[in-house]
């Protein structure tokens, strides 16, 4: 695998971990929402789904090839900037 490839797979994988973060929040958002605000917020919860499941789709796709599997996970975890 190539660098270029490596850090395409490492963004894509980053991408994944970002949007599940932001997709619980978004739930914790709903849980703590009511009244008229609960709609839009039901709203941006939906176009979070659809975007998880697009990265999700991406990540399939890029992962079916098997040049493009690297060993070892991401080198470039996101995990630490996510808890500052």
């Amino acid at each position: 695998m190539q660098a270029g490839e490596i850090e395409r797979y490492q963004t894509i994988e980053e991408i994944a971990q970002l949007f599940g973060v932001v997709q619980a929040m978004g739930h914790r958002l709903a849980e703590e929402t009511h009244g008229a605000s609960y709609d839009e917020v039901r709203a941006l919860n939906e176009l979070l789904h659809q975007a998880r499941m697009k990265i999700e789709a991406i990540q399939a796709e890029y992962s079916a090839f098997p040049s493009r599997r690297i060993q070892g996970g991401s080198a470039r975890p996101i995990a630490g900037f996510l808890r500052k």
